[in-house]
């Protein structure tokens, strides 16, 4: 072997890049693979030179390798093996080799080029090799036992990892660590890593991830990497080699990726040192320092002299730091190297506010000084001999010159001196420096307390209390600042660091500013519109809880006014540079150096910490409002990525808002959209916090999740605040809640509701105690776990609930199970049976899971022996950092183990959060009772008042009782005011009535109340609770009554004759002589008949009257699932106005799953249903049916497994089927029920209306039986939409009805005028006619009676077959059906649409309602009149048999009077009533008929006795009839007894007066019967057509009908619109043709010109819009194209007659077919005579004709361009030539003279022969002077004379001979040319000729270059976008 391996070692030719040993394999081949990291190759050098390897003979090779093993084996053997560790030396030996090539490589190579040496080497590898394998062999054969075992310190090494290197890294260089691996939650258990940990890839691996989550949750690394140094794998390595805490960071930072550095920097920094410079790996700053680092005054320590040892020592004792004394070559000691350490971990009150920076070795650099510089203090470590050389005198000289430097202190390290004393004799006289001697030999080794580190305190802290205190700690020369330190590093400042620092530096000037806020306004706008707003909430649900409808109504004004503000708030400036921030890369470093910026502006004006967060916040808020809300805020998707990524990161956000309740609910529902493909397939688990203020939840949350939710003494959390964080198995939510029970808010209801609502919405519930649990948290608990089974909403069905005990001193768990003991058996008494049992499950209360968490922090104290007396420095307690891991190790374990049934995505747990938060908003009383005692005490009275109340009022018994009482009230009240009893009378005697029924029923609530002692909070409960049952039982009482006695009096007065009118009359009567004749009659009736009309139409209005309606509806209805009536209320209103807005919107806050007790009861059925009335199926496979290991060795048993699998999947696990509940059959049903149980009369009942509550309920009872099989139910939110919908429509079915028959006796009495009026003059006058005037007045009153029972048959009938055509009569089948005329060939209909729609749409419902509705109606009308004829023909017969009896012919002998009274009037009205009494009992009684009667007190009859002979003063004759002859109908009767039939004088008279009137009233009657039908009808139409037509609007712009179904709608829309050309809209051309324009207003572009009516100037389309702000055209209306391709298609057809109407010219396609613009050929004429050579004037020329070309070249157009000279002479310079050729040239100098006629007539020349093809010729004539051939400077006005004249008419004439359209252009330019001549050639003689002809004026060549360009950017012959727009 040993040959083997020297022939082999020896042929293996030396690696080219540097090698360890002789023809050993590089190291970078050598490579171990592992998962994720692996051993990296170490950076190797080039040798310098390459030699060749002298070679050495073969022979004798096996002699030297057998001789060299031998050797080594009878050294070694016997040593080694009996020591127990010879596989332990050897790698040790292997590993030195190893180390020794890596640090002296380029010495080994150049050693092992000897021939000697290489020969030595090789045959000593040879040996140690050989004696390895001897000694393996050796103890493979002897076994593990005995004296050759290895020591226990070896047993759990396996020897190949000690040769593995530490510290590996990716082999490719890349980060093994990234931002996505180290944020994600895993827990390594620190015992486990060290029981297994190996040195292998996957032992590092492992490693790194604890370190990492050590980092992140904030836990100390000092006590595990003091364990990891009693490793046996790491003790293994050398003294150089040795882990350390630096050498860990320093790798972890070597594999990780930029943003894991500065998180590691960021959290080590607060408990330990760290790095500023190393060398190893390689040399670097950290500069991740400067974005953590707080800026202090610093320390540095430098060592001058290499000599000096055991500075960190001295520094440790000096100021209780933490350096190592001795460091690892992976980092301490490998120099450079340099290390900070703060104060961040100690006490404020006892800190060091001083950071201490450990330079290690001599530097000889500059960076040393750099830093030096930057330092406040400086200590210099020195020998004896040091301190006169030049180095540390100048060094000394240059320090002192330094302002930073305030003292600088050489210890001079003397191996002769015994103490610590100052050197005062060394001749340095420099203020600044303090020299000490310090004894070398003590000082290296000295700890805390010997006399050398006590006797150095006193030395140096007076010194620096001095200098500490002399400055102001805010200054930037009094401490170490990130700007100096960047320049140390000659590192870049990054670039927002400015920006950040001015941002925190002005906002901080804001908070601090005491200008009431102003400024915090102006920079934070949506921030206080805010708090307005939620403030106008609160108030808004006050409002509607105490029904206030008025303020409601203000409070609703001003949300929305609110709300529109929020719309337009543009961005701050703050809001803009808060934005790029988010925006900009490196977005959560730039925030966390934000808060860092604003943490020291605030605290250098003297503000907290909190402030900082605050400001963060209002920054947050601001941003998130505009995104939520401004439409003026730029790149929202931007924003919210931005968040994304900064919250999948692990940055904590606001979801509720807890000094608001307000949700941010559009921007989480965009941020869990975005959210969610992050997440993707991973399930979401929500873990929560809560418990009392400063319980430490948010601490807790920190360390064990790694958390970053702000900290600090007192309210540090408002609200509830999220944040992810990322595992294998689930996505983590984190929720921290607000404390509870805090003295800031001091608010108990708001405890409640931030703790139910945790316990809705979270999977995990962590409830932080700090020490013992309190009572007051147990009533909390209580409460809310009671509202939470209550809670009737989608939720979490059963959260696992964790009692933390913070800072327990009592460990044990059992000792505090007792207290949950005795809250369980509270919560007991107030649930039923079944739901104890989830109960217990829920709190787990029968094995609560109690973890108690020791205290966080372990004080440790360092005594300075000077001032400051002691610093106390507060380490992280290893007992608390392995309580939070086991916390959280547990819960991840039970994620992986134990799936919970409650799993969420993201979107649908905020859409139940959401819901669980209004749930508890709008039902108050969940929350409103603050324990358990006081729970059961309100369920117990609230059963006893039910009691009371039903035994009091609703009984039967008490119910007829009651209503003879009122009556009785009634009576009293007519009697005693001898009028209606409507008055305060009335009130007071049912007042006094009501409260004799109720009795002492309030006096026998508060003995009970008492007697139970009941809590203060329930007894005012309950008694509001029984004032208010009271209350409504008193309205029913009073509002009931009053309104039946009001309209049984306005039915009477109708009928009978008002009672004033009939009292007038008796007055009358009495006061003969008072009335002479009819002219006075008429004035007593209209006085009287005004009095009667003001008294019935007192108190009458009809909301009062709806409002009253509906709350008897409202309070008959149970009450525990009514939302407020407020809200209700307002609800029916607009379900009334907006039928189409009142369907049910599906939501998943109206179902929610079963607890788990009731779900146990589902579990068991066996079978689906095939058939749901309610539910519709949506099947799925349940996602725990595919499992792949089911698939066995055998297929059979496979197959068998699946089929049990998916029965018990179809049995048990009906959630796997997703219900979808029929929302709209629900609502008919609900409907129909309210329909089907109405009263015939439209007056609420609570018989009627328990009815329909209780079918309702039905209804609700069977969908909740078809979910439960889904275990699921209905939620209260569900139970209440259906009594919402039932109350609301019974109302609105009630409400018309009700008001009609309330109404109808008022109106049809003041149509009785006339005959009131006849009547009360024939009874004050006595006329002849009196008895027809009184039959007529009777048979009218009867016939009314029977008109009204007719009009609302009539009535009912139209509306039935109306309701049989409904749908046929819609706005939707009408203008549908119109809309398909379109484009058809029935051009009138299509004309008559188009001009008139609402007048089309009118006239097809009419249509359609004559031909589908109408027959309908007749048939019913026949019908109804048939029985009408047979009810009059009863009355008419015996009427008749009346008036045909000659016996009752005679006068006066029908009726026999006594001589009762004195006034014969008297006895005479008395006859007369006693015959009217008759003639009513005669038709309306069966048998003996009364005879006899009385006149009493008032003058009224009273019956007497028959049989009795004396009594009576008026009898009937014998010769009437003694027996009754009824009319058979039964409804006819009542109406004849009802009728007003006050006296009769003559019978014969009468009878034959009322058979005829009878006659004529039955034909009046047909005809009003058909009258009311054709009022119905009409009544009928209008409505519909109001329906048809809610808003006649047209659209400004096309004429299209507005389609905005809303009667009180403010913005009109239509459903697509027509071609513009149907209102006249046209486009003018140039040429001056106009042509109706085809474009619709959709169509429409922002900067296209429109022209108003009466306005001349055109406007955009955009500012048509703006002053037509009331349209919304619809742009981006998707159901538009169809209408608009039919409008287009009628264009088409009947276009022409529009364009015929409006005389402009018709175009299929109007712009589009003249819209692509032309190119133009521009023929300049330009003026080179001498003047324009003065002042620059040729040069503009140049300019202008140069920037026209450009302008052409720019737009893209083949522009052609000619240019003609002319002064005397005219020549064409230029032709043809594109604009770049124009700009290329170069025109020739200026000529003498102005001839324009030459000009003229070479451009006519020019354009005969010229082709202009496609091009529109564009003549520009240009000048600066006069014409010299212009005579006598006067032109005539019928043309140009001479030669001028001539020339024009040639070059017109040469375009007419083309007929080529061309444009000119006259220029006027400077200050001389005949501006007259011009302005007449441009606008007379070639505008004639021309399309279109312009004089311009330019004065300066300024002015030319503008015109110029105005003349190339206008359109050729086509106006440009709609500039030429017009009306005709």
């Amino acid at each position: 072997m040993a040959l083997s391996f020297a022939f082999l070692l020896w042929q293996q030719p030396p690696a080219s890049n540097g090698v360890s040993f002789v023809g050993a394999k590089p190291r970078s081949a050598v490579v171990q693979r592992g998962p994720v990291l692996c051993r990296p190759a170490l950076p190797r050098r080039t040798p310098r030179a390459s030699q060749n390897v002298a070679t050495f003979p073969r022979r004798g090779l096996a002699f030297w390798a057998v001789l060299g093993s031998l050797a080594s084996v009878s050294v070694l053997v016997p040593f080694l093996i009996f020591q127990g560790k010879l596989t332990l030396h050897m790698a040790l030996l292997l590993k030195k080799l190893v180390q020794v090539a890596q640090d002296h490589k380029y010495k080994l190579q150049a050693l092992c080029m000897l021939p000697f040496f290489r020969l030595f080497l090789m045959y000593g590898g040879c040996g140690a090799v050989t004696t390895a394998v001897l000694v393996v062999t050796l103890r493979r054969t002897l076994g593990q036992s005995g004296r050759f075992s290895r020591s226990k310190a070896c047993q759990n090494v396996k020897p190949y990892a000690m040769t593995i290197q530490p510290y590996p890294k990716h082999p490719d260089g890349s980060p093994t660590i990234t931002m996505e691996s180290y944020r994600k939650l895993e827990v390594i258990d620190q015992d486990d890593l060290y029981k297994s940990f190996d040195g292998s890839s996957k032992s590092w691996e492992k490693l790194a991830v604890c370190l990492c989550h050590m980092s992140k949750v904030g836990h100390p690394w000092k006590s595990f990497v003091a364990k990891l140094q009693g490793h046996p794998v790491f003790q293994a390595l050398s003294e150089r080699d040795k882990v350390t805490d630096t050498s860990l960071f320093l790798w972890l930072r070597h594999v990780s990726d930029e943003d894991v550095k500065r998180h590691l920097m960021r959290e080590l920094v607060k408990h330990q040192p760290v790095p500023l410079a190393t060398a190893w790996p390689q040399r670097c700053f950290l500069d991740e320092l400067l974005w953590t680092m707080p800026e202090a005054p610093a320390l540095v320590s430098l060592k001058l002299n290499s000599a000096v040892e055991g500075v960190s020592n001295v520094l440790n004792q000096i100021f209780d730091t933490d350096f190592a004394r001795k460091g690892s070559r992976f980092g301490e000691s490998q120099h450079p190297f340099a290390q900070i350490q703060f104060d961040a971990d100690m006490k404020p009150e006892s800190r060091r506010h001083l950071a201490v920076i450990d330079v290690h070795g001599t530097q000889k650099g500059s960076w040393p000084l750099e830093l030096a510089k930057c330092c406040q203090f400086l200590l210099v470590h020195i020998k004896e001999k040091d301190l006169k050389s030049r180095e540390v005198q100048s060094f000394v000289k240059e320090m002192s010159k330094s302002t930073r430097c305030k003292c600088l202190f050489i210890m001079i390290w003397d191996e002769v001196c015994t103490e610590v004393h100052e050197d005062l004799q060394q001749g340095l006289e420099v203020p600044k420096v303090r020299i000490l001697r310090i004894p070398a030999s003590e000082a290296k080794n000295a700890t805390a307390s010997d006399p050398a580190s006590i006797k150095m305190r006193q030395q140096l802290y007076p010194q620096l209390q001095e200098h500490l205190g002399q400055e102001n700690q805010n200054s930037s020369e009094a401490m170490l600042r990130v700007q100096d330190l960047r320049n140390v590093m000659n590192v870049d400042q990054p670039p927002l660091w400015e920006s950040l620092r001015n941002l925190a530096t002005f906002i901080a000037e804001i908070l601090c500013n005491n200008d009431d806020g102003l400024l915090l306004k102006k920079q934070f706008p949506m921030v206080h519109l805010l708090k307005k707003l939620c403030k106008v909430e609160r108030d808004l649900t006050s409002s509607k809880n105490a029904d206030n409808r008025h303020e409601t109504l203000d409070l609703l004004e001003e949300r929305g006014e609110l709300q529109q503000k929020q719309k337009i708030v543009k961005p701050s400036h703050v809001s803009e540079e808060f934005v790029k921030i988010l925006n900009a890369k490196d977005s959560e470093a730039n925030l966390e150096q934000l808060y860092k910026f604003m943490a020291e502006e605030v605290a250098r004006r003297g503000k907290e910490d909190v402030d900082a967060q605050l400001a963060m916040s209002y920054l947050h808020k601001e941003v998130i409002q505009l995104y939520s809300h401004s439409a003026e805020l730029n790149d929202k998707d931007g924003i919210i990525q931005a968040y994304e990524k900064l919250i999948y990161k692990g940055m904590p956000f606001e979801i509720l808002d807890g000094d608001h309740m307000h949700f941010p609910r559009k921007f989480l529902e965009d941020l869990f959209k975005c959210l969610k493909e992050r997440v993707r397939e991973k399930q979401l688990q929500v873990c929560s916090t809560a418990g009392p203020q400063s319980s430490g939840k948010s601490t807790l949350s920190n360390h064990r999740f790694g958390s970053r939710f702000g900290v600090s003494a007192g309210r540090c959390t408002r609200g509830i605040f999220g944040s992810f964080q990322v595992t294998d198995d689930a996505v983590m939510l984190i929720l921290d809640t607000e404390g509870l029970q805090s003295a800031e808010r001091a608010d108990p209801e708001f405890d409640r509701v931030m703790m139910l609502f945790i316990f809705a919405v979270s999977n995990y519930i962590d409830i932080t105690v700090k020490g013992n649990m309190t009572e007051p948290l147990k009533k909390l608990i209580q409460v809310c776990v009671h509202a939470w089974k209550d809670l009737r909403v989608n939720k979490v069905a059963q959260p696992n609930i964790r009692w933390i005990m913070n800072q327990e001193a009592d460990q044990d768990p059992q000792h505090h199970h007792d207290a949950f003991q005795k809250m369980f058996d509270e919560l007991k008494e107030v649930f039923s049976s079944d739901d104890v049992k989830s109960l217990r499950d829920v709190l787990k209360l029968d094995n609560p899971s109690i973890a108690i968490v020791p205290t966080m922090h372990s004080e440790s104290t360092f005594v300075t022996n000077a001032e400051p007396e002691k610093f106390t420095r507060l380490m992280k307690a290893d007992s608390f950092n392995e309580t939070c891991a086991d916390l959280t190790q547990t819960m991840l374990r039970h994620f992986r183990t134990k799936k919970t049934e409650d799993l969420f995505g993201l979107e649908s747990w905020l859409d139940m959060s959401l819901a669980v938060f209004q749930t508890i908003s709008t039902f108050p009383n969940l929350t409103s009772l603050s324990d358990i005692k006081q729970i059961n005490q309100s369920k117990q009275m609230k059963t006893w008042i039910e009691r009371k109340m039903h035994s009091t009022f609703r009984i039967p018994e008490k119910r007829q009782k009651h209503d003879k009482v009122k009556i009785a009230v009634w009576k009293e009240c007519l009697e005693a005011a001898g009028a209606a009893p409507i008055d305060e009378e009335l009130k007071k005697r049912l007042k006094q009535a009501f409260d004799d029924e109720v009795g002492d029923l309030k006096q026998q609530l508060e003995a009970e109340m008492k007697k139970r002692k009941c809590d203060s909070k329930v007894i005012d409960d309950m008694s509001q609770l029984l004032g208010s049952l009271i209350g409504r039982e008193y309205s029913e009482w009073f509002r009931g009554g009053v309104q039946e006695w009001q309209k049984s009096l306005v039915r009477r007065a109708r009928s009978q004759g008002h009672d004033m009118l009939n009292s007038e009359i008796r007055r009358l009567l009495r006061s003969p002589g008072t009335v002479g004749d009819e002219d006075q009659a008429n004035k007593f009736f209209d006085q009287l008949w005004q009095k009667i009309l003001e008294e019935m139409e007192h108190t009458l209005d009809r909301d009062l009257f709806d409002k009253q309606l509906f709350d008897d509806i409202y309070e008959f209805f149970a009450a525990k699932e009514r939302t407020h009536k407020g809200n209700m209320w307002e609800q029916a209103k607009q379900m009334k106005q907006k039928p189409e807005d009142s369907e049910w919107k599906s939501s998943k806050k109206l179902l929610h799953p079963l607890q788990p007790s009731q779900q146990e009861k589902v579990i068991g059925k066996a079978e689906l249903r095939s058939e749901y009335k309610y539910v519709k199926l949506q099947g799925k496979l349940s996602r725990n049916l595919w499992n792949p290991n089911l698939f066995g060795p055998h297929l059979a048993d496979t197959l068998l497994n699946m089929m049990t699998r998916m029965m018990k999947q179809f049995d048990h696990s009906r959630a796997d089927f997703a219900p979808s509940v029929d929302w709209c059959k629900i609502q008919d049903e609900v409907l129909q029920i309210v329909t089907c149980n109405l009263p015939s009369d439209p007056q609420p009942r609570v018989r009627d209306m328990q009815e329909i509550y209780q079918k309702v309920g039905e209804v609700a009872d069977a969908v909740n039986a078809e979910l439960s099989e889904f275990q699921q139910e209905l939620s209260v939110w569900a139970r209440g939409e259906m009594v919402t919908k039932a109350i609301a429509h019974t109302w609105q079915s009630m409400s018309e009805a009700a008001w009609q028959e309330h109404m109808k006796p008022i109106e049809e009495f003041k149509a009785e005028e006339t005959k009131q009026r006849k009547y009360f003059c024939s009874q004050v006058l006595q006329c002849s006619e009196a008895d027809q005037e009184m039959a007529k007045t009777w048979i009218a009153s009867i016939v009314q009676s029977l008109s009204e029972k007719l009009s609302v048959d009539a009535a009912k009938n139209v509306d039935m077959a109306t309701a049989e055509r409904q749908e046929s009569l819609s706005r939707e089948a009408i203008e549908g059906g119109l809309d398909q005329l379109l484009g058809s060939d029935d051009l009138d209909k299509q004309e008559e649409y188009i001009l008139d729609p609402k007048q089309t749409l009118e006239k097809e419902l009419q249509r359609r309602f004559a031909a589908q509705v109408g027959p309908g109606i007749k048939r019913r009308q026949e019908e109804l009149l048939a029985k009408v004829r047979d009810k009059v023909g009863f009355l008419r017969s015996e009427l008749r048999s009346l008036r045909d009896k000659s016996d009752l012919q005679a006068e006066k002998a029908l009726v026999e009077a006594q001589d009762f009274a004195n006034d014969p009037c008297e006895t005479e009205y008395a006859r007369k009533q006693a015959l009217a009494r008759w003639i009513v009992a005669f038709l309306t009684l069966d048998g003996d008929l009364p005879s006899k009667w009385s006149v009493d007190e008032t003058g009224q009859l009273v019956a007497c006795d028959d049989k009795a002979e004396d009594g009576w003063q008026v009898k009937m004759s014998q010769l009437v009839p003694c027996t009754g002859s009824p009319v058979k109908d039964e409804s006819l009767r009542g109406w004849i007894q009802a009728a007003n039939l006050e006296r009769v004088g003559n019978l014969h008279y009468f009878v034959t007066a009322a058979v005829e009137e009878l006659d004529r009233q039955m034909k009046d009657l047909v005809v009003y019967l058909q009258a009311q039908v054709r009022s119905s009808v009409e009544k009928k139409t209008e409505e519909l057509k109001d329906k048809l037509i809610p808003c006649p609007v047209r659209c400004p712009c096309c004429g299209r009908l507005c389609a905005n179904p809303d009667p009180s709608h403010t913005v009109h829309y239509a459903c697509g619109h027509y071609p513009r050309g149907f209102t006249g809209r046209y486009v003018r051309f140039s040429s001056g043709k106009e042509i109706a324009s085809t474009l619709m207003c959709t169509e429409m572009k922002e900067n296209t010109s429109v022209y108003e009516p009466g306005y001349q100037k055109a406007i955009t389309w955009k500012e048509f819009k703006e002053k037509h702000e009331d349209w919304d055209f619809g742009e981006s209306d998707p159901d538009r194209h169809d209408f608009e391709e039919k409008a287009q298609k009628a264009w088409k057809k009947v276009g022409p007659r529009f364009c015929k109407s409006f005389r402009t010219t018709f175009t299929e396609y109007g712009e589009q077919s003249a819209s692509t613009p032309r190119s133009r050929h521009y023929l300049l004429i330009l003026d080179a005579s001498r003047s324009m050579n003065e002042k620059g004037k040729w040069t503009g020329v140049v300019e202008a004709v140069n920037q026209m070309a450009r302008s052409e070249s720019e737009l893209a157009l083949e522009s052609k361009f000619s240019v003609i000279l002319f002064s005397f002479s005219a020549k064409v310079v230029m032709s043809n030539c594109t604009a770049s050729e124009i700009l290329e040239s170069k025109f020739g100098p200026p000529f003498k003279g102005t001839n324009f006629a030459n000009a003229f007539q070479c451009a006519a020349d020019f354009v005969r022969e010229t082709d202009f093809a496609d091009h529109c010729p564009m003549v520009v004539f240009m000048t600066d002077g006069e014409d010299l051939h212009r005579e006598q400077h006067v032109m005539d006005t019928e043309g140009l004379e001479g030669s001028r004249k001539a020339a024009i008419r040639n070059l017109v004439g040469e375009f007419n001979d083309k007929q080529q359209p061309w444009d000119f252009r006259a220029i006027a330019y400077g200050s001389s040319p005949d501006f007259d001549l011009l302005e007449e050639i441009a606008e007379k003689h070639v505008g004639r000729a021309a399309e279109s002809s312009k004089y311009m004026e330019a004065s300066s060549a300024l002015d030319l270059v503008q015109a110029f360009l105005e003349i190339a950017q206008s359109s050729p012959n086509v106006p440009p976008a709609g500039s030429e727009d017009g009306e005709g």
